[in-house]
């Protein structure tokens, strides 16, 4: 999930990218591509050998990859990344309309979910601070 006002992405789960730690939430500031995918909240698409410089450091960097923004409405609230197809090729226009279907599915859940910790969390404060 992704929070613009903090500027902080939360790893939920990453399964297969080794330099991701799950349940650690990371500062979107120091990843350019996700930074990118964001603010234009489009999906795009890196392909074998074609990755710009400034993205060589990522710790999902792979062969190929895709990643998509979950949003609601025009707001991004979280990403969606996948790399190195197990056939190898490059991801195609159909997995991108794939993908984008699947976020837009899920976004309403997650933004659900969101929006009931931060319910959870105002409450916490206010019987804690307030109703003393």
């Amino acid at each position: 999930t992704y929070s613009k006002d903090i500027q902080k992405v939360h790893i939920y789960e990453s399964v297969g990218f080794k330099n991701i730690i799950d349940n650690k939430s990371y500062d979107i500031n120091k990843d350019p591509l996700l930074t990118f995918v964001a603010s234009e909240a489009k999906t795009t698409i890196l392909e074998k050998n074609n990755w710009p410089k400034e993205y060589q450091t990522l710790p999902y960097k792979c062969d190929t990859l895709i990643v998509c923004p979950i949003k609601i409405q025009k707001n991004v609230i979280g990403f969606i990344i996948l790399g190195d197809k197990s056939n190898g090729r490059d991801f195609s226009t159909n997995n991108k309309i794939l993908l984008e279907s699947l976020s837009s599915q899920a976004a309403p859940a997650i933004y659900y979910i969101s929006s009931q910790k931060i319910k959870k969390a105002a409450q916490d404060i206010k019987r804690e601070y307030i109703d003393l």
